[in-house]
């Protein structure tokens, strides 16, 4: 009997972008469409459109000779990627700095407080949250070009740094820095947040390069 093939599901480009993200599909990793069409449940088609989206957002490369094959990112594309993410995030955050949207003080509340119950070793969960948190906020951008720009880097650095350790430390670091964004926001400190905006920003970008030093050891 052959096997049932399910018609190609909406969100599957970003069942493969949770893949990547949660190291379910590594670095640096030769892609089969076959093995993939399998284990999405999928025909080879919509994995193929896929494969070129993934292309065209920069998470996959596709040549003639070689085939498909997932990105593997170096020290340099990583700091361009946090330089990029750093000039997106604070033109987002100073139109928003103005605005008062409801509900929102309280929804960023309570995705960061899930971060102090998660354990350590939970990486892919408190990557998946610091990301949530921060689209909470920039979502509200009337620039949908600029956000889909933040969003397709930001996942190209939680790719990479779903892998790095994230201390207990480091995520009551991450917990307060998210804090005092949120209190900003809540007393519409425009000028306060930008600063608290861009050291968060370094603070993340200290954390990986720290990270990176310790995995070449």
């Amino acid at each position: 009997m052959s096997r049932e093939v399910k018609e190609e599901s909406p969100d599957l480009y970003q069942q493969v972008i949770s893949d990547l993200v949660n190291g379910t599909m590594p670095m640096g990793r030769k892609l089969n469409i076959s093995a993939l069409s399998k284990k999405y449940e999928v025909s080879n088609s919509p994995i193929r459109e896929v494969l070129h989206r993934l292309q065209a957002d920069g998470f996959v490369k596709i040549s003639a000779n070689q085939g498909a094959r997932t990105i593997e990112l170096d020290r340099n594309e990583i700091e361009n990627i946090i330089e990029t993410l750093e000039v997106f995030e604070l033109y987002l955050m100073e139109w928003i700095a103005s605005l008062a949207i409801p509900g929102l003080v309280d929804n960023l509340h309570a995705i960061n407080d899930k971060l102090l119950a998660l354990e350590g070793d939970d990486i892919n969960q408190i990557t998946a949250l610091d990301t949530e948190f921060h689209y909470e906020i920039l979502r509200h951008h009337y620039n949908e070009r600029a956000i889909k720009i933040w969003r397709v880097q930001r996942t190209a650095l939680d790719i990479f740094t779903t892998s790095l350790e994230k201390s207990p430390a480091r995520i009551v670091d991450m917990h307060t820095e998210h804090r005092e964004l949120i209190e900003l926001i809540r007393v519409q400190n425009t000028a306060e947040l930008m600063q608290r905006t861009a050291k968060h920003i370094k603070s993340s970008k200290e954390y990986v390069d720290r990270q990176l030093k310790l995995m070449r050891k």
